[in-house]
């Protein structure tokens, strides 16, 4: 029996001899009496041929009117389901070795086949080499068709990452918007031209070790390698923009990358301002967009005018799920601020580093300038601004030797 002090107000004064210590008797009066501010909803209270209590309190009526073996027994598991440990060996002693012929338990136990369960079916990636299909007339890759420069429609470098992220998570059973990864390594060997509403496919193996391949037609694309990481530890800094640094909108952005010989279009065209080193780029569910807008952002810190293709990574670290979570704060604005320094591009949740040179790609020959107007102007004359304008462009095209000219496309 539990030895337990008891308080003066929960005793009765005609018998507080036979309550000094917790027993059958001060039970039983405290249930009839519902004086259980003694007791808290974790205990138990084991009842023997008795009724009432609290609600609140949890009782097990081991014994009553009318009990049987068989309800006694189940008082026994109820008191297991609560939580106590007890030897039910003792309800059924045994001395070893048992007699020949006894028998065993194990028979009598058997399943019940009653009621049917459907079992999810999930499909298990096996093999680490797979062959993705696209085809940019299908609305779901016509977006591929916007990656234009140089006169060709090339298959993005951002392109090749997801394309891995995905066969990825496939094999390792997990959802990519939950996933933090890891590229290291990445050497883009050829790029691949796109045809106009046509199908391509590209051969993705991934070892175990985690480096992968991309081929085409038995020639090696894109190699490096990919893995998860615990914990991703971008340094974003998130520096105060200066007022004095001119701004770039988009429409300035993206006619600088016209003239430099770049044509993006559609999603791709998704730096919707840019302030020194940092850059507001537009979010649209898109990841192939979203990281090719990076790596323009990158290509247009190079201080010339020429095309630069990106020839390697040395590391992309993607916060998947933190980045989703930054996108549901961001409410209506759906821009993610980029930084740049010492050629490390990053954001909150995404990070490039090292970006390895880049190539320069002689642009495409440009057109002899369209005639649209021939007449005579006196040289002494009145002239508006636009006609002022093509007067002295005519002059100095007759005295300079170069007759290409690139023309200023506003968008």
């Amino acid at each position: 029996m539990l030895q337990k002090e008891l308080t003066k107000h929960s005793l009765s004064e005609t018998n507080i001899d036979d309550f000094q210590y917790v027993s059958d008797k001060y039970i039983v009066n405290n249930l009839l009496n519902s004086s259980a501010n003694e007791w808290s909803n974790k205990d138990v209270i084991i009842g023997v041929d008795f009724e009432g209590g609290e609600k609140s309190l949890q009782i097990v009526h081991m014994i009553c009117r009318d009990t049987t073996l068989n309800d006694i027994l189940i008082n026994f598991g109820e008191l297991y389901e609560l939580g106590m440990d007890f030897d039910l060996g003792k309800l059924y002693p045994i001395q070893w070795p048992v007699k020949r012929g006894t028998a065993m338990i194990s028979p009598l136990i058997k399943w019940k086949h009653d009621h049917d369960f459907p079992t999810p079916k999930y499909q298990v990636v096996e093999s680490n080499e797979t062959e993705k299909h696209i085809n940019t007339s299908n609305n779901h890759f016509s977006f591929y068709k916007g990656h234009v420069f140089n006169g060709r429609t090339i298959f993005p470098a951002t392109g090749y990452l997801f394309l891995i992220w995905e066969f990825y998570a496939s094999i390792k059973d997990r959802l990519m918007q939950n996933m933090k990864i890891c590229f290291e390594d990445v050497r883009f060997h050829i790029a691949s031209t796109l045809a106009k509403d046509s199908t391509f496919s590209f051969y993705l193996t991934i070892q175990k070790t985690g480096y992968f391949e991309i081929s085409q037609r038995n020639t090696t694309l894109v190699t490096g390698r990919i893995y998860e990481v615990e914990t991703c530890d971008i340094a974003y800094e998130d520096r105060v923009i200066d007022p004095n640094l001119p701004v770039l909108t988009k429409n300035d952005i993206y006619t600088e990358m016209t003239l430099r010989g770049y044509d993006y279009k559609d999603q791709f065209r998704g730096l919707q301002k840019m302030i020194g080193n940092k850059a507001f780029i537009e979010w649209t569910g898109n990841w192939v967009t979203f990281l090719d807008n990076i790596l323009q952002f990158m290509a247009l810190q190079q201080d010339a005018r020429n095309i630069y293709i990106p020839i390697g990574l040395g590391k992309l670290i993607i916060d998947a799920k933190g980045h989703m979570d930054q996108i549901k704060d961001l409410g209506k604005k759906n821009t993610i601020p980029v930084e740049i320094n010492y050629n490390i591009a990053r954001s909150k949740n995404v990070e490039f580093t090292c970006m390895y040179d880049m190539i320069t790609v002689k642009k495409k020959t440009q057109n002899d300038p369209i005639l649209e107007t021939y007449k005579f102007v006196p040289n002494q004359s009145s002239l508006s601004q636009d006609e002022s304008m093509r007067v002295n462009m005519q002059i100095i095209l007759e005295n300079i030797s170069m007759i290409n000219l690139q023309k200023n496309k506003t968008r």
